[in-house]
């Protein structure tokens, strides 16, 4: 058994390529496998292996023990049942996961998708990278991964949203039979602190894009609805039963009508969240982000 956390193995290989069953699955750093699966991590026995060289698991072990500054400490008891749910099967889940990683590999590979995102939304390769997103050029139109929301640091894949390739919302739908739900743009890990929820997808990308800019990533959960404002207050309540895992939550909606009426009724129902309102004249986060902080001086 290792007394090393998922969060300190991620800082060292990066996201799981792949999930199977509860092995979690890397490309060997020493081995550097074509086939990208010799590392594995059995979630459940805390065993991590190198199918190729029995030594090449302790030696990423002893990596992370000469780096390592914290001690994983569980937040979740096994037995604690969650409500929030999805029927997604395990089966389904790995294709989804399949297509997601082949999507987002084709945009990092083209830099006319990628120099558009930078242009129109701010985003840079790192965040596409980071926050899993697509293109499928075959379907015409971005893929964004609906990552199902959990304090794990498991990525279960349950739903894509398909934007056209000039990004506008005319066009915009998900995958048949896919799920909806919160969904997360980032990673739960044991310095968490606080959860921020965000109204759409690019107000989540560019919110995490500009923690990483400032160094506080680590300390925000960035999650947002992946069917829109409508549902919001329905997945709220979802993943009601684990507020208990932050110190803060703040909800960043659109000051939109919409917007602005789902915030009276979440400041009625959960007094304890801080309601982030933007007073520049800007929508939304990715319109703040593009237009006050990306220039300089900031408003």
């Amino acid at each position: 058994m290792i007394d090393i956390s998922l969060e300190e193995i991620i800082n060292i290989l990066g996201n799981p390529i792949n999930k199977i069953g509860s092995e979690l699955v890397w490309q060997c750093p020493y081995c550097m496998d074509k086939s990208k699966n010799n590392l594995m991590l059995n979630q459940i026995k805390g065993v991590l292996w190198c199918f190729a060289n029995d030594k090449h698991a302790s030696k990423l072990l002893t990596e992370i023990y000469k780096n390592k500054k914290i001690h994983f400490q569980p937040r979740i008891d096994k037995q604690e049942v969650q409500e929030y749910t999805n029927a997604v099967s395990d089966e389904k889940a790995q294709y989804f996961f399949d297509y997601m990683m082949q999507s987002n590999n084709a945009l990092l590979k083209n830099k006319e998708y990628l120099q558009l995102l930078q242009e129109k939304r701010g985003l840079t390769a790192k965040t596409v990278k980071d926050c899993f997103i697509g293109i499928d050029l075959n379907k015409k139109c971005f893929v964004i991964p609906t990552i199902e929301f959990n304090t794990d640091s498991i990525t279960k894949v349950i739903g894509f949203e398909y934007r056209p390739i000039n990004l506008s919302k005319t066009g915009l739908h998900r995958e048949k039979n896919s799920q909806t739900g919160m969904a997360q743009i980032n990673y739960y890990i044991s310095k968490t602190i606080a959860l921020a929820i965000l109204e759409g997808y690019f107000d989540g990308y560019a919110f995490y894009q500009y923690l990483k800019e400032i160094e506080q990533d680590k300390f925000y959960h960035i999650v947002t609805p992946s069917n829109g404002v409508a549902s919001i207050l329905k997945h709220i309540k979802g993943i009601e039963a684990l507020f208990h895992h932050y110190k803060k939550i703040y909800a960043y909606l659109d000051s939109d009508t919409a917007g602005m009426e789902k915030m009276e009724v979440i400041k009625k129902l959960y007094p304890f969240i801080e309601i982030v309102i933007m007073n520049c004249g800007c929508k939304d986060f990715n319109e703040h982000y593009l237009n006050c902080i990306l220039p300089s001086p900031p408003c």
